[in-house]
Formats: structure tokens, C-alpha cells, sequence
């Protein structure tokens, strides 16, 4: 599932210097509660496998608009 991820401390979150503060990627695990997610690279910020740490990220599922009809 796609996801926004807020970095609120980097440190803690275990991103190297020079990532930004929103990153884009997948949850690939865990629940929704407490997502695992694989980050998108951007820049000089790899690709990253974090666990969602409460006090180092917010994680926020972003869901595809649907298509078809709307009455």
C-alpha cells in the first residue's frame, strides 16, 4: 500500500543525513498500526526499511482515487 512517511526524528528513525522530512513508499508489512515500509530514494537518500516508531514517524496510507462512476 502507498504511503507518506513524516519523518518527526531522523535519528531515532535510523535515516542518514540529507533526507528529507516527507519521504514517499510502500508499507510492506506489519499492520497499520505499526507499519513496516520501504522508502522511495530520493536525492542522495536511499531506499530505506523502516518500522514505525511512534515517536520518530507518522505513517500515512495513501489510497488510489477510484475510478468508475459516481451518482
Amino acid at each position: 500500500m502507498p504511503a507518506r512517511i513524516h519523518v518527526i526524528d531522523a535519528q531515532v528513525a535510523g535515516l542518514p543525513a540529507g533526507c528529507p522530512e516527507i519521504l514517499k513508499g510502500q508499507i510492506v508489512g506489519g499492520s497499520l498500526q505499526y507499519p513496516v515500509v520501504v522508502t522511495d530514494p530520493v536525492g542522495t537518500c536511499p531506499a530505506l526499511r523502516l518500522a514505525d516508531h511512534h515517536e520518530a514517524l507518522i505513517v500515512v496510507p495513501e489510497t488510489a482515487p477510484r475510478h468508475g462512476t459516481s451518482k
